[in-house]
Order: C-alpha cells, then sequence, then structure tokens
C-alpha cells in the first residue's frame, strides 16, 4: 500500500508528530509511506526519523499533482482542513482526512466550517479521522459529516521516545517543562503567570519552554519584565526534546484548545503529571491520578507547588501516569484500526 501523508506546514508539531507517528508504524515491506508537505525547518525532523520526505516548493493544487504524478499514492492522509481540500482540487481518488484540533471557527457558522462542509461532501473524500469525541461533536455541520467519520486517538510509541532520550546525558533536571508552538492558539504568555505564582513559593523553581513561533519576542519580554530570566529558559525547537521532557518534572500546558496533544501523552510516557487547562475531551487523559485541569492560574501554580514540595505525592503520581500510559498506548489497536480505514476507504 502507498501512502502520502500530506500536510500544510513546514514546521514540527502535533500534527506533524502524528504523521511521523503512523508513517514509523507501517514503515515495513509491505508498505511504502511518504511524508509531504512545503520544504523547511520539517525536513529535518522527518528525515531524522527514517522517513521519506516529499517537498513541496508551495502548497498549491498543481504542486500536489505533480507529486501524485511522481509518488502514485493509493491514499492521500491529509492531516488538515487545507491539505484536504487541496488534495481533493487535484484529483486525488481517495483522501483520507484527519482533523487534529477542535477549532473554534468549526463550533459556529462560520466560512472555515462551510467550506469543510462543502469539501467533505466529495465523493473522493473516503473517510474523516477525528482525535477526539469533542471535535466532531463541536463541529457545526456534524450530521452532515457523520456518516463518513471516526474517531482515532492519538498513541505514542513509549520505546522508540525511550530510546531518543538518551540521546544526551547533559541535560539538567526542570521542575516544569512546556512543549510546542510559541503561538496565540497555545497560549504561552499565560506560562509566565503562572510561574510567577510558583517562584513566589518555590525561588529556585526552573522551567523549560521548547519551541519557536512568533511570540517568540513577546513571550521573552514578558519574562524580563517579570525578571524570571533565572527561572524560564526560552530552549528553541528541538528535533529530539525528549532528554529535556525525561529529565523534566511536570508538564505545564497552557492551550486555548487542543485536540489530543502529542506533547502531552510523550510527558505521560516518562512519567510527568500533566498541568493543562479544562479542554473539553481531555478529561480522560488528564485525571486526579495523571494530573491536574485547571480552570485559574492559581489552581495550576497551588497543584504545581504542592507536587514539587510532596516527593512522596510525586512518586504516586508516577507510578500511576506510567502505568495508564502503558494500557492507552495500544500500537497494535491503533493500526490494526488504521488500516481498517485505509482497506475501508480503497474498496469505497
Amino acid at each position: 500500500m502507498k501512502v502520502l501523508h500530506l500536510l500544510s506546514s513546514n514546521k514540527y508539531s502535533g500534527a506533524e508528530n502524528v504523521a511521523c507517528q503512523i508513517i514509523s508504524l507501517f514503515n515495513d515491506e509491505k508498505n511504502d509511506f511518504a511524508y509531504c508537505s512545503p520544504d523547511g525547518e520539517i525536513k529535518e525532523s522527518v528525515e531524522n526519523r527514517n522517513i521519506k520526505f516529499i517537498p513541496l516548493k508551495k502548497m498549491s493544487v498543481k504542486e500536489i499533482k505533480r507529486v501524485i504524478k511522481q509518488f502514485n499514492p493509493d491514499i492521500i492522509h491529509a492531516h488538515d482542513m487545507k491539505a484536504i481540500c487541496l488534495a481533493l482540487l487535484a484529483k486525488s481518488k481517495c483522501v483520507v482526512g484527519q482533523i487534529h484540533r477542535n477549532h473554534d471557527e468549526f463550533k459556529k457558522l462560520s466560512i472555515r466550517s462551510l467550506i469543510f462542509k462543502f469539501f467533505a461532501s466529495k465523493k473522493a473524500l473516503k473517510k474523516i479521522i477525528w482525535v477526539s469525541p469533542d471535535c466532531l461533536n463541536d463541529y457545526k455541520f456534524k450530521k452532515s459529516v457523520e456518516n463518513k467519520s471516526i474517531i482515532l486517538t492519538n498513541i505514542v510509541n513509549a520505546e522508540e521516545l525511550y530510546k531518543k532520550a538518551t540521546a544526551n546525558d547533559d541535560i539538567v533536571t526542570s521542575d516544569i517543562t512546556f512543549v510546542g508552538r510559541l503561538t496565540d492558539i497555545k497560549n504561552p504568555l499565560r506560562l509566565v503567570d503562572i510561574t510567577k505564582l510558583v517562584v513566589k513559593k518555590l525561588p529556585d523553581a526552573q522551567c523549560n519552554i521548547i519551541g519557536t513561533g512568533e511570540l517568540e519576542q513577546e513571550l521573552k519580554a514578558e519574562i524580563e519584565k517579570n525578571s524570571l530570566q533565572n527561572n524560564i529558559h526560552l530552549l528553541g525547537f528541538k528535533c529530539n526534546p525528549f532528554p529535556i521532557l525525561s529529565k523534566s518534572k511536570i508538564f505545564l500546558l497552557t492551550s486555548k484548545s487542543e485536540g489530543l496533544p502529542m506533547c502531552l501523552l510523550e510527558a505521560q510516557a516518562f512519567g510527568l503529571p500533566v498541568v493543562c487547562p479544562q479542554i473539553a475531551g481531555l478529561e480522560k487523559i488528564v485525571t486526579n491520578k495523571t494530573g491536574c485541569l485547571y480552570s485559574s492560574d492559581e489552581q495550576a501554580a497551588n497543584f504545581i507547588i504542592n507536587l514539587l514540595k510532596d516527593d512522596k505525592k510525586y512518586l504516586n503520581y508516577n507510578k500511576d501516569i506510567l502505568a495508564f500510559s502503558k494500557q492507552y498506548n495500544d500500537a497494535s489497536n491503533f493500526k490494526t484500526v488504521l488500516l481498517s480505514i485505509y482497506n475501508e476507504s480503497l474498496k469505497g
């Protein structure tokens, strides 16, 4: 089976991570999977995972047609709305779409939700994968796509992460770690507010921020404004963040909305308690045994402070999280379900 994974971004983030995970799972002699997106910094991340990378000069119908002619895929697995629409406009015969995030504009009557409804009706779009039930349930035109929709939650390959975590032994332990694009939807400025509250009680608390984005300079200025340069460290983008993650204590998310973030699952694979906002769909992943769903900065900070001050309590969380992660990340079942999606799509 030949599957082309199509993405519209040339940056490495959650959806890109999912695509790489899928390709790695199917990387055998029976299948030929490739990653395709506009050329850029993503190339290094993809090729470091021994994945075939097919660059686009730009995200356009013409370029996608060129790649289809070159690679001749049985299926195009498109990982965002733009990729889905362009794949269909390129006259692809078999497209599987995947929606990775609970878009605010999908929840209401908007140009974005209407465009997706129109393209979702196309015969060539065989299946739509949603990473959580809430992503589908919140879509304004849910009824129009239900017959093509399936829920498939993300997973991570823990053994692969553990191997990557041994790549660097010089990492200093950090109390709090954030991984993600420094963009408005990820709301990294809130991290400064929460860390400021933590530092009031624990002056030596350390926080690592892994990622880049348009808010990087504003975030740096906010850190300096609050005199937190000795507590919060901007580490930039890392192809391999796992040595840092493996020596962290707590994982902090500040997103305004999410689907099912891969970085959260990766943090749990290392036994890290996850502290994240009350986002619909995450309550089954972040429970009172695996972390904290917070509604205020004070709640998040108090949870972090209490956990850092109580070693016994922290170890109990660590044990429960590792057990949950092992049970949740069933790679065999994930691969079976996805393979059935591909086979049904080809028959349809």
